[in-house]
């Protein structure tokens, strides 16, 4: 819970140049999660999927919903070994949206990823130093 600010713009190989034009417009966007499970996102950056592996810019929106931990997948080592991955789902107006979480245990961030997961084209918020929050369990 609390509040995260949009830090990290990893996305020109999606569009040359589109890190930027995000970093210039979107200053002041931030995810607000609530403990009653509201959510509010304001100056968004939203990136629509056009096809596999392809999405396009479509501007800075500001949304209101719920959020709740979840179960986002499965990553697996060089044994063989799955591991569980948690997030935030967002159930938005017309968004579909998932967050990975930067630690499991003390939450220091959200990763929302683009693209192929190889290539890093991600939009990242952060809290601030100290304001690390955990979150509830997934039921």
């Amino acid at each position: 819970m609390g509040e995260y600010e949009l830090k990290e713009i990893y996305l020109d190989l999606i569009e040359s140049g589109l890190s930027d034009r995000i970093r210039d417009s979107a200053r002041w966007s931030s995810i607000v999660l609530k403990g009653d499970g509201t959510a509010i996102l304001t100056k968004f950056p939203v990136l629509e999927k056009v096809e596999t592996f392809r999405y396009e810019f479509k501007g800075l929106k500001n949304f209101r919903g719920e959020w709740k931990v979840a179960k986002l997948g499965n990553v697996s080592s060089v044994e063989d070994d799955l591991r569980a991955i948690y997030g935030v789902r967002f159930i938005l107006p017309g968004q579909n949206l998932s967050a990975s979480l930067s630690e499991q245990d003390q939450v220091e961030g959200m990763i929302f990823g683009f693209s192929d997961p190889d290539e890093g084209q991600i939009l990242g918020f952060s809290k601030g130093l100290g304001k690390q929050d955990t979150l509830p369990q997934v039921q």
